[in-house]
């Protein structure tokens, strides 16, 4: 009688483990962290440290419910405001962020109350809370940028 010889699956079971994981690691690093609270990478508080330098950055995207800002920073507590372009000039609101106090962020989502659709451009601006930590314009004021020009972005949905 012939002796059966066993099998090895230790090179197979290695494989599919080592592909499971690397998946596992490639999900997590392309697909976009999503919170509606801000990632914080500044830990300080300190306003002077952002004086005169606001600014907000995003890049076209595809129309969904929200739009995600890659970068911000506000020297003031503020908030940052999201207008629908209108006959060429920033129109109404269509989205705007909570209170947001003085540091860097980056990744934030900021929800739409309205639709946008392709070729839409978006105007994004950062403006300073009068004190009553509600967004009321026109008396919260436009944060400054470098070269004391306004802090705001525009970018188009794709």
């Amino acid at each position: 009688m012939k002796k059966q010889k066993k099998k090895d699956y230790t090179v197979p079971v290695i494989t599919i483990v080592g592909l499971f994981v690397l998946t596992l690691m490639l999900n997590v690093a392309v697909t976009p962290y999503e919170t509606d609270t801000p990632s914080t990478i500044a830990t300080t508080n300190n306003p002077a440290q952002y004086a005169g330098r606001s600014h907000v950055v995003a890049i076209d995207q595809y129309a969904t419910n929200k739009v995600m800002i890659l970068s911000s920073s506000l020297y003031k507590n503020g908030f940052i405001i999201i207008r629908k372009v209108e006959k060429e000039a920033p129109g109404r609101i269509i989205g705007q962020t909570a209170l947001l106090s003085p540091g860097l962020y980056q990744n934030r989502y900021i929800p739409l109350n309205e639709a946008v659709w392709t070729d839409d451009e978006l105007y994004l601006s950062i403006v300073t809370d009068n004190g009553d930590g509600l967004l009321s314009l026109p008396d919260d004021k436009k944060q400054e940028g470098d070269k004391e020009e306004p802090a705001m972005s525009s970018l188009y949905v794709l």
